[in-house]
């Protein structure tokens, strides 16, 4: 029953920092319309660098966590020499 808790907990967690997140990029377009920026460019600063420091690291995540594509055939040296020879316009097979 331990991990249901756990796992409860986790999603919890993942939601409030999405609703912070969805927070934090609306007050950043409402101050850009409002033009508090032009007020405060130590805000505008920090506000627009956090945002842009979060979009990288999920940019970064995102990229490590994608699975290459595989093709439904498998690649041995022989295939890979085929495939090569056959570019070249030679379709007989290599012999030693």
């Amino acid at each position: 029953m331990r991990l249901p808790g756990l796992m409860t907990v986790i999603f919890g967690a993942v939601l409030i920092c999405f609703v912070g997140y969805c927070y934090a990029l609306y007050d950043w377009f409402t101050d850009i319309n409002t033009g508090l920026y032009g007020r405060e460019p130590l805000e505008a600063f920090y506000e627009t660098s956090a945002i842009i420091t979060y979009h990288a690291y999920c940019i970064r995540f995102l990229r490590q966590k994608q699975v290459p594509k595989q093709s439904k055939w498998p690649t041995t040296a022989y295939t890979q020499e085929r495939s090569l020879d056959t570019q070249s316009g030679n379709t007989l097979p290599n012999r030693p």
